[in-house]
């Protein structure tokens, strides 16, 4: 009977010890905190050399380079270049004299026979937020008594104004291929839906246009640090 009495009263005692510590645990517990996690390692986060250290519980900050000024966006313009090239066969006429150019299949310039007002455009697509540094032109200017104009233009969507980014002219006599340049660009960040691009030349005698590059910095939207978590 004793016997009896005293497994039944140590089966009530170690329940309620599980109890408290079941109680204990519910209400006397605390956060982790930084010197929880040892040296357990660190994680890097993101595309970027810089590196931040992160205490637990605090935010990550992250940094986005690029902003909106006066209604053009600005580029952090770094090394990478990109090149748009226009064939001749891209351009037709500006309707003045429709059929007053030749584009020739196996030659790849455009040319005319008309001294005056045979004149072409073409568009020109570059991304939102590009920043035009160059424009080149590849020609063979044989003519002794001219040179061939050709101009990067924008046109704003709004008040219908045009300005004139850039301006590459031939110069000289030769036949053969040179490449002319223009590498002072007005206005050089590209801007959608505001403006839109394109190019337009008064083709000349003896003069073939082979090609036209437009090249450009793309726009680096945002940058993200890196982030150190750990020690």
């Amino acid at each position: 009977m004793k016997a009896k009495h005293f497994v039944t009263l140590f089966f009530v005692v170690g329940l309620v010890f599980a109890i408290t510590g079941m109680v204990s645990l519910a209400i006397g517990g605390t956060h982790a905190d930084s010197s929880d996690y040892g040296n357990a390692g660190k994680q890097l986060i993101g595309n970027d050399s810089s590196i931040e250290t992160l205490d637990v519980g605090e935010p990550a900050e992250m940094s986005v380079e690029g902003s909106p000024v006066g209604g053009e966006v600005t580029s952090p313009a770094g090394d990478t270049t990109v090149c748009v090239s226009i064939p001749a066969a891209a351009f037709h006429s500006d309707g003045f004299f429709p059929d007053c150019f030749f584009f020739s299949f196996y030659g790849g310039y455009i040319t005319t026979t008309l001294s005056s007002d045979c004149c072409v455009s073409t568009p020109v697509h570059v991304p939102e937020g590009a920043v035009i540094y160059q424009v080149w032109m590849s020609a063979i200017d044989n003519s002794g008594s001219s040179d061939q104009s050709l101009r990067l233009f924008r046109v704003n969507k709004n008040t219908g104004t045009v300005d004139t980014m850039a301006t590459v002219s031939t110069s000289g006599q030769s036949t053969s291929i040179g490449d002319f340049s223009d590498t002072s660009i007005d206005n050089p960040t590209v801007v959608y839906p505001d403006y839109a691009y394109y190019i337009g030349t008064c083709l000349r005698p003896n003069i073939h246009l082979y090609t036209v590059r437009v090249w450009y910095h793309p726009h680096t939207d945002a940058t993200f640090k890196s982030i150190e978590i750990g020690d």
